[in-house]
């Protein structure tokens, strides 16, 4: 296909797809090295360095999972808009439902490691347990949950 055989909400499809496929094949790669480098480096005996480096993998999972979940996007986006996989009812409601969880739990993640380090600024002797950082995404969606 050639970009001035289509009209312009066709190229500005193509644009953002190819866009979207960029950002996919540089960040996919750069996260899971950013993954591995936080899962192998070595515990250390200051308990607050092992529960941010905790917070870090799971920051960097869960942007491994939203950068996995725009291939259907740019799928429906080179495809002219063709529903392609949301066709599909159940894929359409669980994406939608995976695509809202996902970027607030970066933000929820984020926010989370700030205000710890904000607890640790004001109360320097204070140690973190590294096992309550994991208990972080759950707490995100309890509460997500009982807002809704």
């Amino acid at each position: 296909m050639n970009l001035t055989d289509v009209g312009p909400l066709e190229s500005a499809d193509i644009s953002i797809s190819i866009l979207h496929i960029v950002f996919v094949v540089w960040g996919i790669p750069s996260t899971i090295f950013v993954l591995y480098y936080f899962v192998h480096q070595k515990q250390r005996r200051n308990g607050n360095a092992n529960y941010f480096r905790v917070v870090y993998i799971l920051i960097a999972i869960v942007d491994c999972l939203i950068l996995a979940t725009v291939y259907p996007v740019i799928q429906v986006l080179m495809n002219g808009r063709d529903e392609g996989v949301f066709a599909s009812v159940v894929f359409c409601n669980v994406w939608g439902m995976v695509w809202q969880i996902l970027p607030e739990m970066t933000v929820f993640l984020v926010a989370h490691m700030s205000i710890s380090r904000l607890v640790l600024l004001i109360f320097p002797q204070y140690i973190l347990s590294r096992h309550l950082s994991w208990l972080c995404p759950l707490l995100y969606l309890s509460f997500n949950t009982a807002l809704k």
